[in-house]
């Protein structure tokens, strides 16, 4: 018998939903709060590929994504 190979690396698109699947943490929610309570809102910059920030309530227009980030974006 050979030499036993390494297990290959979960790919991105498997980590990415598995990121999907969770749920966000408390501080999401309590970002948005302090964000309603100014007077222009707030915003979040972000590679955000889990979607946490618009499920813990932020409009899609509060969350800006660098273009340089990997795979496709939160839908």
């Amino acid at each position: 018998m050979g030499p036993r190979r390494p297990r290959p690396e979960p790919s991105y698109s498997l980590r990415r939903n598995q990121y999907r699947e969770t749920m966000p943490q408390a501080d999401f929610g309590i970002l948005r709060r302090w964000g309603e309570r100014m007077a222009n809102g707030c915003g979040v910059f972000t590679s955000n590929v889990e979607g946490h920030f618009q499920r813990a309530g932020f409009g899609t227009n509060r969350v800006a994504v660098p273009l340089t980030c990997p795979g496709p974006q939160y839908e």
